[in-house]
């Protein structure tokens, strides 16, 4: 008997790196972070005013997978989180693809 790969519950994941763009005209420290259930599953930080362009967070991945990616300005008094992006990884081709656009604005 032949059994599926997938009968065990067991699905194929990889290393992989999801690297988020931040917008032209941030200003000081962020905090970005991905939740899975109601806890932070990654973290990194970036200072736009030190240069940062971007933020990137190693992740183990299984096909279309999606993660959330939510940031805070550590720079202010308010603990707000902002919903800053959606990323769907693609197992076939190890890419992460941008899921709808970038909430800027919240975040500028």
């Amino acid at each position: 008997m032949i059994i599926p790969e997938f009968a065990t519950g067991y699905y194929p994941g990889k290393d992989s790196k999801l690297e988020v763009p931040l917008p032209d005209g941030l200003s000081g420290s962020y905090t970005f972070e991905i939740y899975s259930a109601n806890d932070v599953e990654y973290t990194e930080t970036a200072d736009a005013s030190k240069g940062a362009k971007s933020v990137t967070f190693d992740i183990y991945a299984i096909d279309k997978d999606r993660r959330v990616i939510y940031a805070k300005n550590n720079n202010s008094s308010e603990e707000k989180l902002i919903r800053y992006a959606t990323y769907e990884f693609d197992y076939a081709t190890e890419k992460w693809t941008l899921i709808g656009e970038l909430n800027t604005d919240e975040l500028i």
